[in-house]
């Protein structure tokens, strides 16, 4: 009888130990910023100042982002060509898919529209500081765009 009663207390504290670890396992620390939603000060328009370190010619047309995360959808200009697609992101993250444009031809400006596209679509983190958008590629600062809106 002694031994049931051990194997029960056993039993139980081991029930308790296991619903307190899944629970703590599922739990969401609010001041953790990979799981709070993007930062609504993203949902604006936006005109890329540098591109992989490099400041672009401001006499040029530069690209241009209008950012709707709440939609998850972006629109825009990259130079040359009118731009869209789809962005999702939770907390610091960030990813844009599904890039597509029209299908123009600016003879001095497809060299930095395609590099363009190609570095926003490597973009997985951002950061938002003094009316200033950088995005991210692993370390490295790919883009940075100006608030223009």
């Amino acid at each position: 009888m002694q031994n049931f009663f051990f194997l029960l207390l056993l039993t139980s504290v081991l029930v308790l130990v296991a619903c307190k670890a899944k629970k703590t396992a599922t739990e969401v620390d609010p001041k953790d910023s990979t799981f709070a939603p993007m930062d609504e000060r993203l949902h604006d328009i936006w005109v890329l100042t540098t591109m992989n370190g490099e400041e672009l010619d401001r006499m040029k047309p530069r690209p241009r982002l209008e950012l709707y995360p709440g939609e998850g959808r972006i629109t825009g200009n990259g130079g040359c060509n009118e731009l869209f697609g789809q962005m999702e992101g939770m907390g610091k993250e960030i990813t844009f898919r599904n890039v597509g444009t029209t299908k123009m031809f600016c003879r001095d400006l497809m060299e930095q529209e395609n590099n363009f596209l190609s570095l926003l679509q490597q973009a997985q983190t951002y950061r938002i500081k003094e009316l200033k958008l950088y995005l991210f590629a692993g370390k490295k600062e790919i883009l940075v765009f100006q608030k223009v809106d």
